[in-house]
């Protein structure tokens, strides 16, 4: 027999592409960094999506308070009108870590996009296969975040397919539906 390919030794096969686990129908955890602890992860979307935002906090207890999306305007949107409160910008970015390998969220602020200005709501720069890292600026748990992009992409067929935020963000916001999202 003379087939060449009998003779490849297992040490000599080429790599299998990587696998990555689905994401349909998964809870995507929205990462946030704690003081002196920086996030690093390899951004999986094109870019951040910026979503009109609410703080809602019935108990009062920090860690009992959500976000919610901005619906409409600010005439009509129920959450303008009942906590008389002004809407903000957050911005969310579908990033893959690796130890342990999952999709995640990380949330940003307008600050964040301000010290990284691709990540800035009308920027137009593809950040996927970008490395990201984002962490506290002072030591409260409240003090902004901010971020910072390698300048090496990953290969791109390295990396698991791009992830869709918006389902994700209904299954957590138990929302029907985008229909009135405020976005960018």
């Amino acid at each position: 027999m003379n087939n060449p390919f009998l003779r490849i030794r297992p040490t000599e096969m080429p790599p299998e592409p990587p696998r990555f686990p689905k994401v349909e129908d998964r809870w995507i955890a929205i990462l946030n960094p704690k003081p002196g602890r920086p996030i690093t992860g390899t951004i999986i979307t094109e870019r951040p999506l910026w979503v009109l935002t609410h703080w809602v906090n019935p108990t009062g207890i920090p860690k009992d308070g959500r976000t919610r999306p901005h619906l409409g305007t600010d005439d009509t949107c129920p959450l303008c009108l009942s906590l008389d409160q002004k809407p903000r910008w957050v911005g969310y970015i579908g990033v893959w870590l690796v130890n342990p390998a999952r999709y995640v969220m990380f949330q940003l602020s307008l600050h964040s996009a301000q010290t990284c200005p691709p990540l800035e709501p009308d920027a137009t720069l593809d950040l996927r296969g970008r490395s990201i890292v984002i962490k506290r600026v002072g030591a409260a748990a409240n003090s902004p975040v901010m971020a910072q992009l390698g300048t090496d992409p990953t290969a791109l067929e390295l990396l698991p397919p791009e992830l869709n935020m918006r389902p994700a963000l209904l299954r957590l916001w138990d929302v029907r539906s985008s229909d009135g999202w405020v976005m960018r």
